[in-house]
């Protein structure tokens, strides 16, 4: 008996560790939602970009719907706007250290070119 609760100590104590582990590591989605963002593109024009989850505003120009793959390695913005002429702008998101970079997948998205996000402070 005292060797069967010694195992399911064990095991417990593996199943709280795993736990935790898990829990502490953010997602892409939650650590874009979590700050704001300083958003460069290659021209150098920038802006502050803030994720909720669903919608990315930029700055004062408005905003655009958006969602992550389940993989959260392509991140697609949409513009909602009937009027739009790029309305879907997919790009590859990369995380460098507390940075991402995003690199257009699409032709619309090739307008905005490669963007870094950076955390403002």
């Amino acid at each position: 008996m005292k060797k069967m609760a010694k195992y399911m100590v064990i095991l417990l104590g593996t199943l709280l560790l795993t736990f935790n582990l898990t829990a502490c590591g953010k997602s892409i989605a939650e650590d874009l939602q979590n700050k704001s963002w300083s958003f460069t593109d290659t021209t150098g024009d920038g802006m502050t970009v803030q994720f909720n989850k669903h919608q990315a505003q930029f700055g004062n120009l408005g905003s655009e719907g958006y969602e992550l793959n389940s993989s959260e390695t392509v991140i697609t913005f949409k513009d909602h706007n009937k009027f739009s002429t790029n309305p879907i702008k997919k790009f590859s998101i990369d995380q460098k250290e507390n940075e991402y970079t995003l690199t257009p997948l699409n032709k619309d998205a090739k307008e905005w070119g490669i963007i870094t996000l950076v955390p403002k402070k």
